[in-house]
């Protein structure tokens, strides 16, 4: 009798990167995620904030919560299709090289509406998970209210196709690091590049 697929478990990607690596023996490599569930496949969502163009092009997502290494050894499909801040949905196997943790993708999906993300974000809320490293909780008072709507404008404003440097929208903005930062753990901007932001429209 053919052995049945393993399941694409829905995870975050602090997950996949903290959660207990096992090994055993011809089995397939898992990671245990936070709420005991073990993954030997993974169903993750993000933008995609890097692509290393080559012979098979690997990508870099983020998903609010962490970024994770794509690194296919053989054509995927959908793979050559995810450009620089697309959202995707990546089905792969999680796997290890020394310390370095990366999902080795069988499909990977441009999803058409970012709003997929945030539905995903939700989903993965209802189960009962432990709070991934990026994702604490905060007071209501600590929500950049203010700050959210102006830093928004200021990207856009700044952004002339490959994002709007970091430097520019603080001094434009005069928000702090922190304000920046719980955008981004928000999902509501990405880094496209190091010091480069953009809106997640």
């Amino acid at each position: 009798m053919a052995q049945k697929p393993l399941v694409a478990v829905k995870a975050r990607i602090a997950e996949l990167l903290t959660g207990t690596w096992m090994e055993q023996g011809n089995e397939p490599s898992t990671v245990m995620l936070s709420d005991g569930t073990p993954a030997a496949r993974a169903n993750v969502m993000g933008i995609v904030v890097d692509v290393s163009e080559g012979e098979t092009p690997s990508l870099l997502i983020d998903d609010g919560t962490d970024r994770l290494a794509i690194r296919a050894f053989e054509p995927v499909p959908g793979l050559r299709q995810a450009m620089l801040g697309s959202p995707v949905m990546i089905i792969g196997r999680p796997r290890k090289f020394n310390d370095t943790r990366f999902l080795v993708p069988e499909c990977v999906r441009t999803l058409d509406n970012p709003a997929w993300l945030e539905v995903r974000k939700r989903e993965l809320a209802k189960r009962s998970l432990l709070p991934a490293p990026r994702l604490e909780p905060r007071p209501a008072e600590e929500e950049p209210v203010r700050t959210g709507s102006p830093i928004l404008q200021s990207i856009r404003a700044l952004d002339k196709g490959t994002g709007a440097d970091t430097e520019s929208v603080l001094a434009q903005t005069r928000c702090s690091q922190e304000d920046l930062e719980r955008l981004l753990v928000r999902g509501e901007i990405f880094e496209v590049s190091p010091g480069k932001l953009k809106v997640l429209e």
